[in-house]
């Protein structure tokens, strides 16, 4: 397993004083599947405080502190270290109310939710894989470490998680855990809408996402209504970008979901606008697809472009946006200080005269020139 400098050195200073420490979780999942791991968590029989001690001269975080995680930064870089622990009791089915800290590192790795994340290594050690782990990574297998009802009664969010798992791994759920997922999923009524938009968001991405929209279908509807899953599946495996495969899902939906998962307005408004462009009429003339931009934003024309496969307009649309052809009102070469400057008032008929101008403008039938939008002012006013 390759190890990163910075992770090397922290994992070296806990060693040196006396403390085992172990990378565990994702990072050793990604590196047995010939992945580039993301991050590197790291566990040791430490307590933050004596943690904290080993890292004496060094900038420390303590955000974390009262589940056992410091938060070290060594040349720059944030790095995690987190004391074994044993969960404690968990609220409302996600939330965990207390923990407590072992010197073992089974009783880490038993807390955790599959088995593909509950190995440990270290260059000391080697691997350590005391639920099947790396079989699992073999088969292509999701597992709940222990008994699944207890790992998603603890948090329900586990059952998203695993099948985000599928969709990113292109791994299959183990059918006790696939059982338990079915019989649990009403607790995912007690999960945050900002943690689940988190988990969809990446749900979505994954290579099999298809597969499991087909497959799980019954979760996602507890969530989101119901779920067109031939029109999800038939379009996300040609969509690279993550917010247009996210739009997809929600124009296989009645579009609700939305709102309830509490992204910000920009990105609402993106998702709606994208979700209503899609379902109506293609832009036909230039004018249409200006029009479209004008109203709704050019990210979101072309996202419904992409989801409708309109290659032709898209590609039309590239072209205007490349030639840098008027679309906005910003793009006018004139506004309202400027027919200001030539004796117009603030008012609605200097509103009326710039809307006009625009829609002359995205006709094509007046040219975006700062002396003929002027010039064609001037006869406005007088027929007003």
């Amino acid at each position: 397993m390759i190890i990163p400098e910075n992770v090397r050195i922290a994992l070296s200073l806990l060693e040196k004083a006396g403390f085992e420490a172990f990378l565990v979780g994702g990072c050793v999942r990604d590196s047995l599947m010939g992945r580039q791991p993301y991050d590197y968590d790291m566990t040791t029989p430490s307590t933050p405080d004596e943690t904290k001690a080993v890292f004496d001269g060094f900038s420390v975080f303590l955000q974390g502190e009262k589940h056992g995680t410091v938060g070290v930064i060594i040349n720059g870089e944030k790095l995690e270290i987190t004391t074994h622990r044993c969960d404690g009791e968990y609220l409302d089915h996600r939330r965990l109310e207390t923990v407590t800290f072992s010197r073992r590192l089974a009783d880490d790795l038993s807390r955790r939710d599959f088995t593909v994340n509950a190995m440990a290594y270290s260059e000391k050690t080697g691997l350590v894989d005391l639920f099947g782990g790396k079989e699992d990574i073999e088969n292509g297998v999701i597992r709940c470490v222990g008994d699944p009802d207890r790992r998603f009664d603890e948090d329900a969010l586990r059952i998203l998680r695993a099948l985000r798992f599928s969709s990113k791994l292109g791994f299959v759920i183990e059918e006790n855990t696939k059982k338990s997922i079915f019989k649990n999923a009403h607790l995912l009524k007690t999960v945050s809408a900002e943690r689940i938009r988190d988990e969809m968001e990446k749900l979505v991405c994954g290579k099999n996402a298809d597969g499991v929209a087909r497959e799980y279908r019954e979760i996602l509807e507890l969530l989101f209504g119901e779920v067109d899953t031939e029109l999800f599946s038939s379009s996300v495996n040609r969509l690279e970008e993550p917010c247009d495969r996210l739009a997809l899902f929600f124009c296989a939906t009645d579009g609700n979901g939305i709102s309830r998962l509490k992204f910000s307005n920009e990105l609402s408004s993106f998702y709606k606008k994208t979700r209503r462009l899609f379902f109506e009429k293609r832009p036909e003339t230039k004018y249409e697809l200006k029009k479209a931009v004008s109203d709704n934003g050019e990210s979101a024309v072309i996202s419904a472009l992409r989801l409708r496969g309109d290659t032709d307009t898209l590609s039309l649309l590239e072209k205007m946006l490349e030639d840098g052809e008027c679309m906005h009102r910003r793009d006018m070469k004139i506004n309202g200080s400027d027919l200001a400057s030539i004796g117009f008032e603030q008012g609605t008929l200097m509103g009326q005269v710039l809307d006009t101008l625009f829609e002359l403008v995205l006709r094509d039938e007046l040219e975006n020139d700062r002396g003929k939008l002027l010039e064609y002012a001037v006869k406005l006013r007088e027929t007003h």
